[in-house]
């Protein structure tokens, strides 16, 4: 009988291709070289309930900010990264996909849905899901956004 159940455990795992990290374990993800956050975002993934929620509160402020318009470059987010971020597709919603922990830096995925902007030209004219990241890094002992990116 034990035997049955590692065996069943042991093929879950080598088709689960599972990720295990700090903050996070995915199983299912998809495995490609895609230049975008697809990878980060699939499959089953489970957050460390016991992980620093500082970097999350932070990086949903930054993206509730663009989601009204305005994004005011104060000492936590880099001034450059404001004015990039409000050319694209305002954020109407956003899951917290996946979290990856790498020393005083921590990247955040996330499933965006994108307001349609008809000014903008964009290929899709709808509001549509996307994908993106949010990098939050500690500077003394604050966290501060210091990378975004999105892709619909």
């Amino acid at each position: 009988m034990a035997a049955g159940g590692v065996l069943a455990l042991s093929v879950v795992v080598l088709v689960a291709r599972p990720r295990f990290s700090r903050s996070s374990v995915q199983l299912f993800g998809a495995s490609c070289p895609c230049p975008t956050f697809h990878e980060q975002v699939t499959g089953f993934i489970v957050l460390n309930p016991l992980r620093d929620r500082a970097p999350e509160k932070l990086a949903r402020q930054f993206l509730s900010e663009l989601t009204s318009g305005k994004c005011n470059a104060d000492e936590r987010i880099v001034p450059e990264l404001c004015k990039a971020a409000l050319q694209r597709r305002p954020v109407l919603d956003l899951r917290l996909k996946n979290r990856k922990d790498a020393g005083d830096k921590v990247v955040l995925f996330y499933m965006f849905k994108g307001k349609f902007l008809p000014d903008r030209g964009y290929t899709y004219p709808k509001d549509v899901w996307g994908e993106g990241m949010v990098q939050v890094q500690r500077i003394g002992t604050e966290w501060r956004v210091t990378n975004y990116g999105s892709r619909y």
